[in-house]
Protein backbone atom coordinates (compact mmCIF):
# COMPACT_ATOMS: atom_id res chain seq x y z
CA UNK A 1 0.00 0.00 0.00
CA UNK A 2 1.63 3.48 -1.15
CA UNK A 3 1.04 6.31 1.80
CA UNK A 4 1.54 9.68 0.07
CA UNK A 5 4.39 11.61 2.48
CA UNK A 6 3.55 15.53 2.38
CA UNK A 7 7.29 16.71 2.89
CA UNK A 8 6.14 20.01 4.24
CA UNK A 9 3.61 18.31 7.06
CA UNK A 10 6.26 15.88 8.04
CA UNK A 11 9.08 18.65 8.91
CA UNK A 12 6.58 20.81 11.18
CA UNK A 13 4.88 17.84 12.61
CA UNK A 14 8.62 16.51 13.26
CA UNK A 15 9.77 19.65 14.46
CA UNK A 16 6.44 20.27 16.77
CA UNK A 17 7.13 17.30 18.15
CA UNK A 18 10.40 17.91 19.57
CA UNK A 19 9.07 21.41 20.64
CA UNK A 20 11.22 23.21 17.92
CA UNK A 21 10.41 26.77 17.28
CA UNK A 22 11.17 27.50 13.34
CA UNK A 23 13.81 30.07 14.74
CA UNK A 24 15.35 27.08 16.16
CA UNK A 25 14.72 24.63 13.52
CA UNK A 26 16.54 27.18 10.94
CA UNK A 27 19.55 28.21 12.79
CA UNK A 28 20.53 24.70 13.00
CA UNK A 29 20.07 23.92 9.64
CA UNK A 30 21.31 26.69 8.31
CA UNK A 31 18.64 28.32 6.14
CA UNK A 32 16.72 31.28 6.69
CA UNK A 33 13.33 31.22 8.67
CA UNK A 34 11.38 32.44 5.37
CA UNK A 35 13.12 29.57 3.56
CA UNK A 36 12.22 27.00 6.43
CA UNK A 37 8.46 28.28 6.21
CA UNK A 38 7.93 28.01 2.28
CA UNK A 39 9.27 24.12 2.72
CA UNK A 40 6.86 23.54 5.88
CA UNK A 41 4.24 25.29 3.65
CA UNK A 42 5.64 23.06 0.30
CA UNK A 43 5.83 25.92 -1.70
CA UNK A 44 9.70 24.96 -2.40
CA UNK A 45 11.63 22.12 -2.26
CA UNK A 46 14.76 22.06 -0.79
CA UNK A 47 18.22 20.71 -2.15
CA UNK A 48 18.62 16.94 -0.98
CA UNK A 49 22.12 18.30 1.42
CA UNK A 50 19.41 20.58 3.08
CA UNK A 51 16.78 17.29 3.70
CA UNK A 52 19.97 15.31 5.06
CA UNK A 53 20.46 18.18 7.43
CA UNK A 54 16.62 18.77 8.34
CA UNK A 55 16.13 14.73 8.81
CA UNK A 56 19.35 14.85 11.51
CA UNK A 57 18.05 17.45 13.13
CA UNK A 58 14.75 16.14 13.50
CA UNK A 59 15.29 12.34 13.01
CA UNK A 60 13.29 11.81 10.12
CA UNK A 61 15.07 9.23 7.92
CA UNK A 62 16.65 10.38 4.56
CA UNK A 63 14.16 8.21 2.39
CA UNK A 64 11.16 9.66 3.85
CA UNK A 65 12.33 13.16 3.18
CA UNK A 66 13.37 11.78 -0.38
CA UNK A 67 9.94 10.60 -1.01
CA UNK A 68 8.14 13.70 0.09
CA UNK A 69 10.04 15.97 -1.92
CA UNK A 70 9.48 13.76 -4.95
CA UNK A 71 13.33 13.23 -5.51
CA UNK A 72 12.27 9.93 -5.57
CA UNK A 73 9.81 9.56 -8.12
CA UNK A 74 11.88 12.07 -10.42
CA UNK A 75 14.53 9.72 -10.33
CA UNK A 76 12.40 6.83 -11.53
CA UNK A 77 11.07 8.65 -14.10
CA UNK A 78 14.39 9.52 -15.30
CA UNK A 79 15.49 5.83 -15.30
CA UNK A 80 12.43 4.49 -16.60
CA UNK A 81 13.02 7.14 -19.68
CA UNK A 82 16.56 5.80 -20.00
CA UNK A 83 15.47 2.19 -20.22
CA UNK A 84 13.48 2.88 -23.10
CA UNK A 85 16.53 4.66 -24.92
CA UNK A 86 18.43 1.62 -27.23
CA UNK A 87 22.17 1.50 -26.20
CA UNK A 88 24.58 2.63 -28.34
CA UNK A 89 26.20 -0.03 -29.52
CA UNK A 90 29.43 1.00 -31.93
CA UNK A 91 29.63 -0.37 -35.57
CA UNK A 92 32.04 -2.77 -36.37
CA UNK A 93 34.45 0.13 -38.38
CA UNK A 94 34.16 2.76 -35.01
CA UNK A 95 35.12 0.04 -32.99
CA UNK A 96 38.21 -0.18 -34.86
CA UNK A 97 38.65 3.04 -34.64
CA UNK A 98 38.17 3.11 -31.21
CA UNK A 99 40.76 0.28 -30.26
CA UNK A 100 43.22 1.77 -33.06
CA UNK A 101 43.08 5.42 -30.93
CA UNK A 102 43.03 3.28 -27.43
CA UNK A 103 46.83 1.95 -27.29
CA UNK A 104 49.70 3.11 -25.18
CA UNK A 105 53.45 3.39 -25.34
CA UNK A 106 55.75 2.19 -22.96
CA UNK A 107 55.33 5.86 -21.01
CA UNK A 108 51.56 5.76 -21.21
CA UNK A 109 51.06 8.25 -23.72
CA UNK A 110 48.01 7.56 -26.22
CA UNK A 111 49.13 6.26 -29.94
CA UNK A 112 47.26 5.50 -32.33
CA UNK A 113 48.28 2.83 -34.68
CA UNK A 114 48.05 4.11 -38.21
CA UNK A 115 45.84 2.12 -40.64
CA UNK A 116 48.88 1.51 -43.35
CA UNK A 117 50.91 -0.09 -40.41
CA UNK A 118 47.70 -2.53 -39.58
CA UNK A 119 47.44 -2.73 -43.37
CA UNK A 120 50.48 -4.29 -44.03
CA UNK A 121 50.39 -6.43 -40.65
CA UNK A 122 47.32 -8.39 -41.99
CA UNK A 123 47.71 -7.93 -45.76
CA UNK A 124 43.92 -5.93 -46.54
CA UNK A 125 44.40 -2.99 -47.78
CA UNK A 126 44.51 0.58 -46.29
CA UNK A 127 41.55 1.61 -48.28
CA UNK A 128 39.35 -1.09 -47.58
CA UNK A 129 40.45 -1.10 -43.82
CA UNK A 130 39.14 3.31 -44.23
CA UNK A 131 36.15 1.56 -45.64
CA UNK A 132 34.95 -0.10 -43.33
CA UNK A 133 36.00 2.72 -40.60
CA UNK A 134 33.72 4.57 -42.48
CA UNK A 135 30.65 2.26 -41.79
CA UNK A 136 30.74 0.22 -45.41
CA UNK A 137 29.77 -3.36 -44.87
CA UNK A 138 32.76 -4.85 -46.47
CA UNK A 139 32.98 -8.76 -45.40
CA UNK A 140 36.21 -10.23 -43.76
CA UNK A 141 37.11 -14.26 -43.24
CA UNK A 142 37.83 -15.58 -39.66
CA UNK A 143 41.09 -15.32 -40.26
CA UNK A 144 41.11 -11.81 -41.37
CA UNK A 145 39.44 -10.97 -37.99
CA UNK A 146 41.72 -12.73 -35.87
CA UNK A 147 44.63 -11.29 -37.81
CA UNK A 148 42.81 -7.56 -37.20
CA UNK A 149 42.21 -8.81 -33.60
CA UNK A 150 46.08 -9.26 -33.45
CA UNK A 151 47.30 -6.40 -35.02
CA UNK A 152 45.08 -4.02 -32.75
CA UNK A 153 46.06 -5.52 -29.25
Amino acid sequence: MFIEVNLGETIKDSRKKKGMTMIELAEKAEITQGYLSKIENNLKIPKIDTLKTIGSILDIPIGELLIGAKYIDEWLEMFEENIKKPPSIPTFGEAIRVAREDNYDSNDEQLTIPLSVISKKINIPETTLEQIENGVDIPLTNVQLMELAKALD
